[in-house]
């Protein structure tokens, strides 16, 4: 097999540049949105979308061929919430929960309502419920993004939709 000639590597990378702002600027504000709905901190949100369209960019040759290509930001700021919650856990925090103004047009996508809704469920339905019902995530790519099966995407969301209920019912406040 003989290597490509020297332009067309050049060509690729040029490419890839140009899909991965595509995705980026198709995909940010929800992907920013995601991340403050599950509670995470304004800077924190804003350090790991760019770390997940950094790390998308780095896999862009693979990623490029999956059935949904922007499911991997998601799954890459996911796990780096994970570990920046591992990593804060020992920390305590006794301050008030912050509520997350407005910021260069981008807010949390919740109205306050149904963040405090959403606050009823555990973080693995939350996650679950915005990734389904939010951002339309089928149940593979869900499941690829948090890393569990679809049995448990199906559970959760089943989970989720029951503790809302009783939420919205008046029973789960």
């Amino acid at each position: 097999m003989t290597p490509p000639p020297p332009g067309d590597h050049a060509r690729d990378e040029d490419t890839f540049d140009e899909e991965v702002l595509e995705l980026f600027d198709a995909e940010v504000k929800q992907l920013f949105g995601y991340l403050l709905n599950l509670g995470v901190m304004h800077a924190d949100a804003d350090d790991l979308v760019q770390d997940a369209f950094m790390a998308t960019r780095g896999q862009w040759r693979r990623v490029r061929t999956f059935d949904v290509p922007r499911s991997y930001p998601y799954k890459v700021a996911t796990h780096g919430w994970s570990k920046l919650c591992r990593k804060r856990r020992r920390e305590v925090l006794l301050a008030e929960p912050l509520d997350v103004p407005e910021q260069d047009g981008i807010a949390a996508v919740a109205p306050l309502e149904v963040r405090d809704m959403l606050a009823c469920l555990a973080i693995g339905q939350q996650q679950v419920f915005l990734l389904r019902e939010v951002y339309g995530f089928p149940t593979r790519e869900t499941g690829e993004i948090l890393g569990i099966s679809e049995g448990t995407v199906k559970s959760q969301l089943h989970d989720a939709k029951q503790r809302l209920l009783a939420f919205w019912k008046g029973g789960d406040r």
